[in-house]
């Protein structure tokens, strides 16, 4: 019987890291020595956009937006202004790409910030290792 094995996937997301600050897409003057054997092995994304920030962390729609494959508009629950902490929560009717990654077997982890809500992360990672939540930590 032929087994067929599912690839190891890392999906590494840097805050505050634009796409010119690893040597790797072309920065002479930077040593980022793990990041580029990574891409070099791996898929590195060099011409990505936001689409804009509509909360004053522009890393919690855009985690949302990675998670979900939505638009900014459509990845969080609460796209109004006015609803902040609905911004934090990711669209419950949209699926979540690590929970369809750990529906499909695979055993998916997190660490560091998640500014999103508890709830899409509880139902999207099997383990995960200090958590930065941000809002009740």
């Amino acid at each position: 019987m032929n087994t067929i094995r599912k690839p190891n996937i890392l999906f590494i997301v840097a805050d505050d890291q634009r796409f010119d600050t690893i040597h790797v897409t072309g920065n002479a003057s930077i040593h980022t020595p793990v990041l580029d054997s990574l891409a070099n092995r791996g898929v590195a994304f060099r011409k990505t956009y936001i689409t804009g920030g509509i909360t004053p962390a522009v890393c919690v729609p855009s985690r949302a937006c990675i998670n979900t494959g939505a638009h900014t508009l459509n990845a969080s629950q609460g796209h109004q202004l006015n609803q902040w902490p609905g911004l934090m929560t990711i669209n419950p009717e949209l699926a979540i790409l690590p929970h369809v990654m750990r529906e499909a077997g695979y055993h998916t982890f997190a660490t560091g910030k998640w500014h999103n809500d508890r709830t899409s992360f509880i139902k999207s990672f099997s383990n995960g290792s200090k958590i930065f939540f941000w809002w009740n930590e």
